[in-house]
């Protein structure tokens, strides 16, 4: 039940708390409509021949066809279709005392981003591959040589042990690197397909225009570079981890257990994967003066606005799905799309442990484990959407709030963001990998353009 009820919560302008505050008020009105209404019931015989029109509580709460959950239609509005599984019976309790404290809070109608039709397949197509381009990461131990390259190895281990480097861990990770890549080439070659290698910062102006696919040996932020790119929305784009136990590798082909890098690509070359077309956010700058610059980009994961010294608080013109421009003053604002819900901005936005606690206790709500477990991954989870969601979700950090600026909403779901710098030292970061100066009269315009997104693979 509480999962069904974040996910709309999670989307309002509240902040955390205010939202966590909601989702425990909804669950005790829940728990004190099913308590009553099974009070009625057990008055009443059982086994009527003609259909109920339901109780009066279950008509106020609009119950779904089968086990769904009650939502306070003067309250939540419209449920939303959503299918879940039935609640455990932990969460069929009476209801939490005290509940009355935060029964005043209020929470407008939202609508969760959905998974736009035909944006990917279900059937596993192999494509008709002649000649791939390899993205090669440059590892640390390669980006140390090259720093130090007047060096014999023998100094430049003292050198990086001096200074407490784990001189031999940088090798291991670059020789399994360098493993895999080989295997990789040795798979193309096998297939008679060429095969050109490059490394992100020596990409050549016709390399991915001549490649009938792009492949990223590395990790996450290998891929997200290559990804930035490719702009043709029908060009295979597909990920290959080649050191999992350093990195997780969520935007690359995942393998199985006891798999390598090697069997995941054989399975793709086997038709064994589907594709998937992930969203991604159109970016356009626009200085500020008589004849200003205009520079277009795109982000896969996310785009960050804010001060480059970490410790200024950011100042800059909002406007949400052109609304009115309103004051904002924070850490910075993130803006995310599906595939990078569960980066950046999840880890900015989700609840703690400690947090969920606190507020149970502070409603004068029992802190057991069990249900600090279950709100706290409610409310996460419902942080994270579907990659090929034409939405995007922004979220500004440590927002002020006083009597001059005021954070009415401070984070939520939009399909097109206006910000308007009025920072004296700013940047705009697209993936974490390139920057550009956003200063006082810049203007970023941020949208979601379906002609945009990436062709990915998954393995199934």
């Amino acid at each position: 039940k509480a999962k069904a009820t974040v996910g709309m919560l999670v989307r309002c302008g509240l902040g955390k708390v205010g939202r966590a505050r909601c989702l425990l008020w909804t669950h005790a009105r829940q728990q004190r409509a099913q308590s009553q209404s099974h009070s009625r019931q057990s008055r009443h015989s059982v086994g009527c021949s003609a259909p109920s029109r339901g109780s009066a509580q279950q008509r106020r709460y609009g119950t779904r066809s089968g086990h769904g959950t009650r939502y306070p239609a003067t309250v939540l509005g419209r449920a939303p279709t959503i299918s879940h599984a039935r609640a455990p019976s932990s969460w069929r309790q009476p209801a939490w005392p005290h509940a009355s404290a935060v029964r005043s809070l209020w929470v407008a109608p939202i609508v969760q981003p959905v998974e736009e039709e035909g944006d990917h397949g279900t059937q596993p197509f192999s494509p008709n591959i002649k000649t791939v381009l390899v993205v090669s990461k440059f590892t640390r131990f390669e980006w140390e040589l090259k720093k130090w390259e007047a060096q014999a190895e023998a100094t430049l281990q003292d050198t990086l042990t001096s200074r407490g480097t784990d001189y031999e861990m940088l090798r291991l990770r670059h020789e399994i690197h360098e493993r895999n890549l080989a295997e990789i080439l040795e798979s193309f070659q096998r297939r008679n397909v060429n095969v050109v290698v490059r490394y992100p910062h020596t990409l050549q102006p016709g390399d991915i225009a001549s490649a009938d696919a792009v492949f990223s040996a590395g990790g996450d932020g290998t891929f997200l570079v290559t990804a930035d790119e490719v702009l043709c929305p029908t060009k295979p784009t597909v990920g290959l981890n080649t050191d999992p136990d350093a990195s997780q590798g969520e935007l690359c082909l995942r393998h199985n257990a006891g798999g390598s890098v090697k069997d995941s690509l054989e399975q793709f070359f086997e038709g064994n994967f589907k594709w998937q077309k992930r969203a991604r956010i159109r970016v356009t700058i626009e200085s500020g003066g008589k004849k200003p610059e205009i520079v277009t980009t795109r982000a896969l994961n996310e785009v960050f606005v804010g001060e480059k010294s970490p410790f200024k608080a950011s100042y800059f013109l909002l406007s949400v799905d052109g609304g009115e421009f309103q004051r904002q003053k924070n850490a910075g604002l993130i803006v995310a799309t599906g595939t990078g819900s569960t980066a950046w901005i999840y880890n900015d936005a989700k609840l703690s442990t400690h947090a969920v606690r606190k507020l149970l206790c502070l409603s004068g709500m029992d802190a057991v484990d069990d249900v600090v477990k279950r709100v706290q991954e409610a409310y996460n989870n419902s942080l994270v959407f579907s990659p090929q969601a034409l939405s995007m979700l922004y979220l500004c950090r440590s927002p002020i709030d006083n009597a001059i600026f005021h954070a009415e909403s401070p984070s939520g779901f939009a399909k097109r963001i206006q910000i308007r710098s009025r920072s004296w030292d700013a940047e705009l970061a697209v993936d974490c990998h390139h920057a550009h100066t956003f200063n006082d009269g810049c203007l970023a315009t941020l949208e979601i353009v379906p002609e945009d997104r990436l062709l990915t693979a998954q393995l199934v």
